[in-house]
């Protein structure tokens, strides 16, 4: 599955929206051998460009917890032109 959204920001909103967003991943499984053994791929991105302010507000807002004590493999940056997260499982 994917996702974008891209939109003409102007400077009333530009400090409120993201320039554009991407998202997608794949679920997907194959089982072999009379389903005696199995492959599965989990996987997950997400893409978002904005002016400083809009990525600002998402790396501070608490749904993605960039400042948690215990985060110690994330970090807030405040210029950050994009955000770009990954995973896989």
């Amino acid at each position: 599955m994917l996702t974008s959204t891209i939109r003409a920001l102007d400077d009333d909103t530009e400090d409120n929206f993201h320039r554009n967003a991407t998202s997608g991943g794949i679920d997907f499984t194959q089982y072999f051998g009379d389903k005696n053994y199995i492959f599965q791929l989990r996987t997950a991105f997400s893409n978002i460009q904005g002016n400083e302010n809009a990525i600002a507000r998402t790396q501070r807002s608490a749904i993605h917890n960039f400042e948690r004590p215990d985060a110690d493999y994330v970090e807030y940056d405040p210029p950050a032109p994009h955000l770009a997260v990954s995973g896989v499982t």
